[in-house]
């Protein structure tokens, strides 16, 4: 613990809401562990404010490398219980939509990193080009992130550009498109580029 008590203090990425307890490494990992300091939390379902802790639940996400190694979060989170009588959640646990999703593996910050790599060079590069970086990662995973990620464009573009990709390589291929004045992704398909090129135009003018 000594050697790392100089890292609490300077950590590559902001814990807000938890007291770091400790750090140490192992199999070329960063563990931190941290408690929360919630007092109170709303319900979920009927939004009433608890300060009666229940118990505590444990979290394990990965998050943003650092210092040349994985990062791995061990983060007790308090769960309360319900002070409306008439709610069926008779328990539920903290969360941390700004940064931690309910049921998340990874930090919001990771996942944001993971979709421009698999935009960038889908999933299997993407996997073994993060693996260099200390990020633990499939090439499912990344897709997975690609299928998951929602489009907003407030008009449509002007100048596009259109490539393929494997969903699966050598099987399903998908087509992504690209808004190419502003350097962002507008669109990702199932369909081939030939099916993209005759409809897509014409349902975004």
């Amino acid at each position: 613990m000594d050697r790392w008590k100089n890292h609490i203090k300077t950590l590559p990425f902001d814990l807000s809401g938890f007291i770091i307890e400790n750090i140490h490494s192992a199999e070329g990992a960063f563990h931190i562990q941290g408690q929360s300091t919630a007092q109170c939390a709303c319900c979920p379902r009927c939004q009433q404010s608890s300060t009666t802790t229940h118990g505590w639940h444990d979290r394990h996400p990965q998050d943003l490398p650092g210092l040349g190694q994985t990062m791995r979060l061990h983060l007790q989170v308090r769960r309360f219980r319900c002070l409306n009588t008439a709610c069926p959640q008779k328990t539920f646990v903290e969360q941390f939509p700004d940064w931690l999703p309910r049921y998340a593996r990874r930090t919001t910050r990771l996942t944001a990193v993971l979709r421009q790599v698999a935009f960038e060079v889908s999933g299997e590069v993407g996997r073994r080009i993060l693996s260099h970086f200390r990020v633990i990662v499939s090439g499912d995973t990344l897709l997975r992130i690609i299928r998951q990620t929602q489009f907003t464009s407030a008009c449509s573009p002007r100048v596009i550009g259109v490539d393929d990709w494997a969903f699966k390589k050598g099987r399903r291929y998908g087509t992504i498109i690209v808004d190419l004045e502003m350097h962002r992704v507008t669109d990702a398909s199932p369909e081939r580029p030939a099916a993209i090129v005759d409809n897509w135009p014409r349902a975004h003018t």
